[in-house]
């Protein structure tokens, strides 16, 4: 048995700018290479059609999936990529399959985002154990106050739809979950969207300067001091 990691890319606008974050499903098995192509496209689509386009405009897509085998880690074992992230004018945009229609307007706050869940058996002390996943493009909520945000029609919809594109994958003998624990093959999906903090991506590593560079740093520095000494 073996644990792999599918990365599911995007890209989009957060506040003003073109930003990247991932989705990363925990899968578990034993899968042949001549099916990862399979996985990766059932993965894309799932956030694909999870997500929520804007029917006025495009706010981003699925860019880029990877699968990554977690026993050898380094480099992906395979890559499937959809569009140029950097190149705006090529986004495809979220095609929203999985929600009941995609004719509201979207959300424009991106930490605003979809709950899902799938329950993994109970943990050590007796609590429930959660597969969690959230998704940063939604429909606009019109809920009355204390109602659901996401109405019936569109939680059925999703719980369908996700089930579908995972049970793909298991089809081919990779299952979400780890080692550990299996996740349950049916998901949940929250009725009341969630405030969940866009990830930052990480920091660029500080590259190592020329001789001429820290020469030229040194001297503005001296010149700083010199300055602030008179």
């Amino acid at each position: 048995m073996t644990d792999y990691r599918v990365v599911v890319r995007h890209v989009g606008y957060w506040r003003g700018t073109v930003h990247k974050w991932s989705t990363v499903y925990p899968l578990t098995g034993a899968l042949s290479s001549g099916d990862y192509g399979t996985v990766l496209d059932a993965y894309h689509d799932l956030d694909d059609g999870v997500c929520y386009p804007d029917p006025s405009g495009n706010n981003g897509g699925v860019w880029e999936v990877a699968l990554y085998d977690q026993a050898t880690g380094g480099v992906p074992i395979a890559v499937q990529t959809y569009f140029d992230p950097d190149t705006p004018g090529s986004w495809v945009k979220y095609s929203g399959a999985g929600w009941s229609s995609t004719t509201v307007a979207n959300e424009k706050v991106a930490e605003v985002s979809l709950q899902v869940e799938w329950p993994a058996g109970l943990g050590r002390t007796g609590k429930p154990v959660l597969f969690r996943k959230w998704y940063h493009a939604v429909k606009i909520s019109v809920a009355a106050e204390g109602g659901s945000d996401i109405a019936a029609a569109d939680v059925t919809a999703l719980g369908t739809f996700i089930h579908a594109q995972t049970a793909i994958a298991a089809g081919l003998g990779v299952p979400m979950g780890n080692s550990s624990r299996l996740a349950a093959t049916t998901p949940v999906v929250l009725t009341h969207y969630g405030a969940h903090q866009m990830p930052r991506g990480r920091r660029k590593r500080v590259a190592a300067l020329t001789q001429a560079q820290g020469q030229t740093i040194l001297n503005i520095l001296e010149n700083q001091a010199y300055g602030q000494a008179k």
